[in-house]
């Protein structure tokens, strides 16, 4: 059981580390183009169309995960704090870049046509790149945050929970005190709990 949980955990963080990096690379290009940053950090190249980021997202997709594999964050392991994955979080999106980069410039290089190479149309900002970077690296760690926090919560709760066996043998001590005492006693009227837990043909006090 525990086994499937933790193939189902790191499948949900590879494809929830894929969605996030392609939010994080196109929202890169919103910011870095369409904000009050592109007055900040001159435009030198002209605005590319959304559509060259687009046809990009593939290589974000593959990249982010690989950069978090190389870093250890799929291997599951108690223990582990916040700032252990912070930084493996932080590490492994500097890893997705460098990769981009490579990758982008290895691609337009040596497969892309002379007419998309003319157009730039492999070609990244770097301060996209620079965005991206701190936008990923907040979001897959904030996505991480709320994980650890609602299985924290979970593992509380069930910790908490007495066992079935102990709930039936105080429900029972109950019943056979009730018959002891008046029927308007706190300790009486405690044990009404157990009237649920009890059969129908039982005889105890608490459900005659």
């Amino acid at each position: 059981m525990l086994n499937r949980h933790n193939r189902l955990l790191v499948t949900f963080y590879v494809l929830s580390d894929a969605f996030l990096g392609t939010v994080a690379f196109l929202a890169a290009y919103l910011l870095r183009f369409h904000s009050a940053i592109a007055t900040l950090i001159p435009i030198t190249k002209g605005v590319p169309p959304l559509r060259q980021y687009i046809d990009l997202v593939p290589f974000v997709a593959v990249l982010v995960p690989i950069g978090f594999h190389l870093q250890g964050l799929y291997r599951l392991r108690r223990g582990r704090s916040r700032v252990d994955d912070f930084f493996a979080v932080f590490v492994g999106s500097i890893l997705a870049v460098v990769f981009g980069i490579m990758a982008t410039t290895y691609v337009e290089i040596y497969f892309a046509t002379p007419a998309s190479r003319d157009r730039g149309a492999f070609e990244v900002s770097q301060a996209a790149w620079v965005i991206f970077l701190v936008l990923n690296v907040l979001l897959t760690f904030a996505t991480r945050e709320a994980v650890r926090t609602s299985w924290a919560i979970r593992s509380s709760a069930s910790s908490t929970t007495a066992p079935p066996a102990i709930i039936s043998a105080t429900a029972g001590f109950l019943c056979s005190a009730r018959s002891t005492m008046p029927r308007k006693s706190p300790l009486a009227k405690a044990c009404i709990t157990c009237t649920s837990r009890c059969r129908p043909s039982s005889t105890c006090a608490c459900c005659s």
